[in-house]
């Protein structure tokens, strides 16, 4: 039997999710060296679908949260997320809180709510934290936290609002 036949591609494609972002670079250049389409497809996916690199405990641990919302609409998601995945820390609750009672505030007042100018990360974290539990809800080249967050990029600051379905999910996670 062939090392490379469809058995094995296929058992290395379902392998994927759970892999380390290394293992996977690592796997499709040696599918790219047999010319193995499927694969060198299935590991560019992944590799896009990736927001940062995973360590093989992480991406085992981003499957385990997809699994935990496995066929939920996103609000439930985001309940799940929120609360049993990974319950928010105050500081991520303090600042979600905030969000909700300050629908279309601007960059700088949630710096200065923050008291840090690492708003940005922070508001990244919300989603890539618990990427497993949304993954399948991000939309090809859009960034992680517009899930969560409305960013009006028309005026002098970005101003943000937090989604409906957001709000909602998290009022089910008792977050809010």
């Amino acid at each position: 039997m062939a090392a490379f036949d469809e058995k094995h591609v296929q058992s290395a494609i379902a392998r994927l999710p759970a892999m380390a972002t290394k293992g996977i670079r690592e796997l499709r250049s040696r599918a790219e060296s047999q010319e193995l389409a499927a694969l060198i497809a299935a590991c560019d996916a992944e590799l896009e679908a990736r927001p940062v690199d995973f360590s093989a405990d992480e991406a085992v641990d981003h499957l385990a949260m997809a699994r935990a919302t496995d066929g939920m609409d996103f609000i439930d998601a985001v309940a799940v997320a929120f609360s049993k995945v990974r319950p928010p820390s105050e500081v991520e609750h303090a600042f979600l809180t905030w969000i909700a009672g300050n629908p279309g505030a601007s960059y700088e007042e949630a710096v200065a709510q923050r008291g840090k100018g690492d708003v940005g990360l922070l508001i990244g974290h919300l989603i890539y934290d618990r990427f497993g539990c949304f993954r399948r809800f991000v939309a090809e080249g859009a960034d992680l936290s517009s899930l969560m967050l409305i960013k009006d990029r028309s005026g002098r600051s970005v101003r943000y609002t937090l989604r409906d379905e957001a709000r909602e999910g998290l009022k089910r996670a008792g977050v809010l």
